[in-house]
């Protein structure tokens, strides 16, 4: 570890750099982020259409909590992977050692410096464990939130008015 405990990574921070210190790789995070979560939430939409197009049985008119579940993990797992690379180059910025000498200046230098340096390969470094942690996350994410989603409807669904014969 770079640091001892927080507490010692924020003094050192913020002594070398001041508070903007605290930010360093937030650019690379949104740059990261954003198409993450894009490609996720976008994934998961088609492949829960596909899958009731092509493997739902017809006798049902949606997805299972196991289904939903299978669903979010692929498409956590593949947005997790196509963005390895963007995950590399933001762990490299944000985790130098305040006060040394930066390897890496920005976005397009730690991408240059990482290819020149150690090869293409190095940007997929992690990207097995990265896609097992992100793949159960979305299991996990999709199918509690198709879950609570059904049970808020289920709450709010408007209560059948009583019928003639129960008001006599």
């Amino acid at each position: 570890h770079v640091y001892p405990s927080g507490r010692a990574a924020f003094k050192a921070i913020v002594a070398s750099k001041g508070i903007p210190g605290l930010y360093t790789g937030y650019s690379s995070l949104l740059l990261r982020e954003i198409p993450f979560d894009a490609m996720q939430l976008c994934m998961y939409e088609q492949l829960k259409l596909l899958h009731a197009k092509h493997f739902r049985p017809a006798d049902r008119d949606t997805n299972n909590d196991l289904e939903n579940g299978i669903i979010g993990a692929l498409a956590g797992g593949f947005a997790a992977a196509l963005t390895c690379p963007l995950d590399v180059i933001k762990t490299r910025l944000m985790t130098q050692k305040a006060g040394s000498a930066l390897k890496y200046t920005g976005i397009a230098q730690a991408f240059g410096t990482i290819v020149k340096d150690e090869g293409m390969p190095a940007l997929f470094k992690g990207m097995v464990p990265r896609v097992v942690m992100i793949g159960s996350g979305g299991a996990i994410f999709f199918g509690m939130y198709e879950f609570s989603k059904r049970l808020i409807h289920s709450k709010m669904a408007p209560k059948p008015a009583p019928s003639s014969t129960e008001t006599e």
